[in-house]
């Protein structure tokens, strides 16, 4: 939620390569360098389509992942390092 603007970060969309390119952005350019700032936790909610929104990693009957699961692998891999060495940082400090 960005409260200075009132609404919520999600995407309807269903394509595979848009919700992965705007997957990809959020952490890169949003959460990414939020773990500098003291970020702690992060967790993706919209498992799966639900009736009025396409916004889920699969669809409606779970029977397609919409983006590639390598790419997500790599993307939490780095989230995974970040927060380690976020935590490692802080412990020193």
């Amino acid at each position: 939620y960005q409260k200075a603007r009132r609404r919520y970060l999600f995407h309807i969309g269903w394509h595979r390569w848009p919700l992965l390119t705007g997957f990809w952005l959020f952490q890169e350019e949003k959460l990414f360098p939020c773990i500098e700032k003291g970020l702690s936790a992060a967790i993706y909610t919209q498992v799966s389509d639900i009736e009025e929104e396409i916004n889920g990693i699969m669809t409606y009957d779970r029977s397609v992942l919409k983006p590639d699961p390598e790419v997500v692998r790599e993307l939490n891999q780095r989230l995974y390092e970040l927060f380690r060495d976020s935590v490692r940082l802080s412990f020193r400090a």
